[in-house]
């Protein structure tokens, strides 16, 4: 409810959106982009009414592909970064 506190998180979703977006057209994982962390399942609400997506989708050349990836949060909060680049390194291997 505190304005300045929705205000910096919607730049941080913002900034983890051209994240997301950079590592997914980099990597264009089709299975799908992930969300990990208790950050993101404790915010899961306002991510959905952030403008998350469409920074995501935001790429005049690249949209469509964009478009084909969907995007996971994962509720676990026990997996983290951590895991998330464990599971990513078993599946490469």
């Amino acid at each position: 409810t505190d304005k300045i506190c929705e205000e910096a998180l919607d730049i941080f979703y913002l900034y983890t959106a051209k994240l997301a977006k950079a590592a997914a057209l980099f990597f264009r994982p089709f299975g799908g982009v992930f969300l990990c962390g208790s950050n993101n399942v404790t915010n899961l609400e306002f991510i959905k009414q952030s403008g998350f997506i469409e920074e995501f989708l935001n790429n005049r050349i690249r949209e469509q592909i964009l478009k084909l990836l969907p995007i996971y949060i994962i509720e676990d909060e026990n997996i983290n970064l951590n895991g998330g680049l464990w599971a990513c390194r078993k599946i490469v291997r």
